[in-house]
């Protein structure tokens, strides 16, 4: 124990070398998991916005010919024709993020593991009974 708080230096040579990062530590499994939900909700609103766009350029479109049906020199159809334009734009703009979004997440999923998983020293529940009559079997009996 070192009570005078003194500062030893060691010898780096005499150091252990760092084990190489084996697997998924939790850190990266972590950060894997909030990039893939962030994925996944950015491709969710994306989907929201495409069929958004669709309604609104589907509702603008029957709203432009019923007023130019009744009235081809009415104002107000060919004033909405903009919106239709813009309405098809934040479709395709919108597509094509779902589609980049399907792509990364596609890219960030794990491979599998070459070798199966052991699970056999994991408990089912099954032995939970022996456990308890293990552990009364070796405590001592109480005087």
């Amino acid at each position: 124990m070192n009570r005078n708080f003194e500062i030893f230096e060691e010898d780096p040579a005499e150091l252990p070398e760092p084990e190489p990062a084996i697997g998924l530590d939790a850190n990266r499994i972590r950060a894997a998991t909030l990039e893939r939900r962030a994925l996944l909700r950015a491709r969710a609103w994306g989907k929201a916005t495409v069929i958004a766009g669709v309604v609104t350029a589907v509702a603008l479109i029957i709203k432009v010919v019923q007023l130019l049906d009744t009235n081809p020199n009415d104002l107000r159809g060919y004033i909405l024709l903009p919106g239709v334009f813009l309405a098809w734009r934040l479709i395709v703009r919108s597509r094509r993020r779902v589609v980049e979004l399907n792509r990364s997440i596609e890219r960030s999923q794990l491979a599998d593991p070459d070798t199966e998983p052991d699970f056999s020293s994991l408990s089912d529940g099954s032995q939970v009974v022996d456990q308890l009559r293990l552990l009364t079997e070796r405590r001592p009996p109480d005087a």
